[in-house]
């Protein structure tokens, strides 16, 4: 997964310095692309709009040492195979979380699907499926605060009113989103719509 636009726009029509291409990897953890120690594919925004990419099934044909088999028509049984492999060895996840952990192992990617987020100008980054809603942060309302997506209504939703620093990072959890910002962790209740700061101590071992 890319985890931000490559160039981000500013008020007064300039672009900034082309930033370089950032890593997520199963563990969560941002490593620059020349750093990564595996070979990674990154399907970005732009290769999803020019392709006219509706399921994720057909955006991983594009992927080298990727076959997929679909049986019959559209949101029939689609399987994914690593080359030389059978597809229950193929490991997936989701937003981290492995998904194909159950006793035949394979996954089934005829429901996925890709989603849209209406957008300008803005730089959306830290996408997170939660429900039937997707939670992302964003800057198109000025600092880089939470928002979310209703793929029913079509609605996008601030739901962090931000006039400070910028959110840096948020990842989904079980009922909420924890997130940074200006050296401080947050968890934004999601039934609730409230955030809250969290108290972190950390205790020393060695005796004074």
């Amino acid at each position: 997964m890319r985890a931000q636009d490559a160039v981000r726009s500013t008020t007064n029509g300039q672009d900034e310095a082309e930033a370089a291409p950032v890593i997520v990897s199963a563990t969560r953890t941002e490593i620059p692309l020349d750093q990564s120690p595996s070979s990674v594919s990154v399907i970005d925004s732009q290769d999803i709009d020019r392709k006219q990419i509706e399921r994720v099934s057909d955006a991983l044909r594009e992927v080298p040492g990727l076959s997929v088999v679909q049986t019959g028509t559209p949101g029939q049984l689609t399987s994914v195979f690593t080359r030389g492999l059978r597809s229950e060895h193929t490991q997936v996840l989701l937003d981290g979380i492995p998904v194909n952990q159950g006793l035949q192992g394979a996954f089934n990617f005829a429901d996925l699907t890709t989603v849209k987020v209406p957008r300008t100008d803005s730089n959306d980054i830290y996408p997170m499926w939660i429900g039937d809603k997707t939670y992302f942060l964003s800057d198109r309302n000025g600092p880089m605060t939470l928002f979310s997506y209703d793929p029913q209504s079509k609605k996008v939703t601030e739901l962090i009113r931000n006039t400070g620093k910028d959110i840096m990072s948020a990842s989904a959890g079980p009922g909420g989103i924890a997130y940074e910002q200006f050296g401080q962790v947050h968890i934004y209740d999601i039934a609730g719509g409230k955030e809250h700061a969290v108290n972190i101590e950390i205790a020393a071992d060695l005796n004074e």
